[in-house]
């Protein structure tokens, strides 16, 4: 996944990898739009003003609207964190929607349904990465139980608990 360092009020976010800051509310409040980030990078979907310090979307206003509609939320206003990210009105983006709910019967808009197709090898990948890394993080817990041994002291339990911790950090991380 995405490394971020988030600033102090979380505007904004450093991402290493590009050696960019960007705007972050989007990044925090939806994790799959974090996971998909490179993917929508990678193929021009989305861009980055440095200078102004906000994403451009290439496609249309409706498939931005649409593709995070889609996405697990984790805030209260969708539009309130999208709209300074892109730097489009809530309004409009909301408007979009509604016309395309008139024009198309509520389906999806040519440029969603093509980004929908184009983020799934992607998403897929993320997947089979993820269950690989739960197995083997459960492998991992597994052996420590199954070998434990009875500590003789009180140093060898808290290591082993202190592994054990690590170990399930590294489970959440994966989420």
């Amino acid at each position: 996944m995405l490394e971020l360092i988030f600033s102090e009020n979380e505007n904004y976010c450093y991402i290493p990898k590009y050696k960019i800051e960007t705007p972050a509310p989007c990044l925090l409040y939806f994790p799959q739009f974090r996971e998909d980030f490179e993917a929508l990078r990678e193929n021009k979907i989305i861009t980055i003003d440095e200078k102004k310090r906000i994403f451009t979307w290439k496609k249309n206003q409706i498939s931005l609207a649409q593709y995070f509609l889609d996405l697990e939320f984790l805030g209260k206003n969708i539009w309130s964190v999208v709209e300074p990210d892109f730097g489009i009105e809530r309004g409009k983006l909301k408007q979009s929607i509604s016309a395309n709910k008139k024009q198309n019967s509520g389906k999806d808009s040519r440029d969603h349904a093509e980004i929908k197709k184009l983020l799934e090898p992607y998403r897929e990948k993320a997947e089979n990465i993820r269950k690989t890394a739960l197995k083997d993080k459960y492998y991992k817990i597994r052996k420590m139980v199954i070998d434990w041994k009875e500590p003789s002291d009180y140093s060898e339990l808290e290591v082993f608990c202190k592994e054990l911790e690590k170990t399930i950090s590294e489970i959440n991380a994966l989420f």
